[in-house]
Parts: structure tokens; sequence; C-alpha cells
């Protein structure tokens, strides 16, 4: 998969090129407002990951059949330090990300969880997997009877989520046979 992104200053979704077919589903529709909701989270924590100094994240999907995932595998601030997701928890959970996703009134909101808990489901289910996955390969729900595997890379700063051309085979939810 080599499909680029571009989205604004704002986070909204600018420009698509080189994706794969849209796959139609019965559940299309339902999953577009999914979509749309998450670019909307997009949009209001953009400025709150620029101001921690997020740079760029390195997200990984896999999947197929009738579901597809994706996490972060590590991200890199402005000043070149690799952090990985438990990193990225701590620093986001003082700062204006965490008690803006808390606004936010997301599914989670009246449980009992703790900060890391909050921020990493803001990070991977709304936006890895329901939107920045969705924007680089499509609708990846309803795929019929295939496993995939695939990454990416956002970059905060210049507005791209750029696939990773040759990503290695690191998967959660898929096995992949050694031959």
């Amino acid at each position: 998969m080599s499909g680029m992104v571009k989205f604004g200053e704002n986070g909204q979704l600018l420009e698509t090129s080189d994706l794969g077919d849209a796959v139609q589903s019965e559940d299309s529709e339902l999953v577009g407002l999914l979509v749309q909701a998450s670019q909307n989270r997009f949009e209001i924590l953009l400025p709150c990951m620029r101001d921690i100094g997020l740079h760029r994240i390195y997200c990984r999907t896999d999947g197929g059949h009738d579901d597809s995932f994706s996490w972060i595998s590590h991200a890199f601030l402005e000043d070149g330090t690799k952090v990985g997701p438990e990193g990225l928890c701590e620093l986001m959970a003082g700062s204006r990300f965490f008690s803006v996703a808390m606004r936010l009134k997301l599914s989670w909101e009246n449980d009992h969880r703790s900060d890391c808990t909050v921020i990493h489901d803001t990070l991977e289910i709304d936006l890895c997997s329901l939107m920045w996955s969705q924007w680089s390969f499509g609708n990846t729900f309803g795929l019929g009877a295939y496993s995939f595997f695939g990454a990416y890379t956002v970059d905060l700063a210049a507005g791209i989520i750029q696939a990773d051309p040759d990503p290695l085979p690191v998967v959660r939810h898929i096995m992949i046979s050694q031959s």
C-alpha cells in the first residue's frame, strides 16, 4: 500500500492519492459517520498534540475478514526523541490533550479508567483505527476472506499521512505463517 493523505493546519482532510478501492459494505454509511466524528475530534486534538511537541507518529495496522485495527508503534517529538506508546501517554496525561479529550465526552467518559487508558483509547480507536487508517487505506470493513498488515506515518508538522512501502510484519490481530 502506498497511499498518501494530506491534512490541513486544522486537521481537515485535504487530499488523498493512490488509494485502493474503498470497499462497499452494508455498514459503509455508519463507518462514514464514525470516520467523520473521529475527524472532528482530530481537528480539536491536533493543536493539543502539537503543544507537547509531537512531530511524527508511526502506526501499524492489520486485520481482514470483517475488521481492521491500527495502533501506535512509536512517536517522535520535535527534538527527535523517540517515545513508545507508554511514554506518549505519560506526556499527554498532564497536558491539555487529556483535558480536551475528556471534554469530548467519548464512549468511555463514565468509566473509571486511568488517564493513560483514556489517552490510549482516544489515540488508537478514534484517531488510528477510525480515521488515519481509513484515510490511508480506504474502508477496510467487510474485506472478505483475506488478511493484511501495513504501517504508516502521521507527520503532524507536514500534514501528511504516508504509507510505509515496506513494513515489517508486526501484527496483533492476525497470524502470519512463517515459511
